[in-house]
């Protein structure tokens, strides 16, 4: 990428470089670095308004609006100095290598730190659905298992029920039988003593 700079000569002159790059007389250029320049700002022809090293983005023509931008005028207040001190200045602000690199690395910095909240969110999320499945399969095996455990105990007292039940039909059918047993020998040996009484 070719190195850009802004010059200006010291004394209204124009110029033309030998790759063709023209030269303002009377306000600051922005121009790619060359031999030829460097030339001429070491025989004091030209002057760097900026040692800044500039972006491929800033051009003369986009330096030009800046400089007759007439807010910027308005500021300078009639005061040509500081109207090139503030347009090169708010220039180098806008396109200084420097200063992109720094934005390329904040922008870096930035991505990195939302991709983090972004993956420690997609964690979260994950960690809270993971632990909602497990809650609700814990749940339905709890309720499985009571209910399970319900059936198997309602089972056992309906069988202890019916066993009891059994138990005392078959008890009282026993008692029952006896009695009548009972009953008969009685009828029958009074009936006996009552004929052998006849029979005296």
């Amino acid at each position: 990428m070719p190195v850009k700079h802004i010059v200006m000569p010291p004394k209204p002159s124009f110029l033309v470089t030998p790759e063709g790059q023209k030269i303002e007389a009377f306000r600051p250029t922005v121009i790619v670095k060359s031999s030829f320049i460097s030339s001429m700002i070491a025989q004091g022809k030209l002057k760097l308004s900026s040692d800044v090293e500039l972006s491929d983005e800033a051009t003369d023509e986009k330096f030009k609006k800046l400089f007759f931008d007439p807010d910027l005028i308005k500021e300078a207040d009639g005061n040509e100095k500081k109207r090139i001190k503030l347009s090169v200045d708010l220039f180098v602000k806008e396109f200084s290598l420097t200063n992109l690199e720094d934005e390329s690395k904040e922008l870096a910095e930035k991505q990195a730190a939302a991709k983090e909240a972004a993956d420690k969110a997609a964690k979260e999320a994950a960690d809270k659905a993971a632990k909602e499945a497990a809650d609700k399969a814990a749940k339905e095996a709890a309720d499985k298992a009571a209910k399970e455990a319900e059936d198997k105990a309602a089972k056992e007292a309906a069988d202890k029920a019916a066993k009891e039940a059994a138990d005392k039909a078959a008890k009282e059918a026993e008692d029952k039988a006896a009695k009548e047993a009972e009953d008969k020998a009685a009828k029958e040996a009074a009936d006996k003593a009552a004929s052998t009484k006849d029979k005296k």
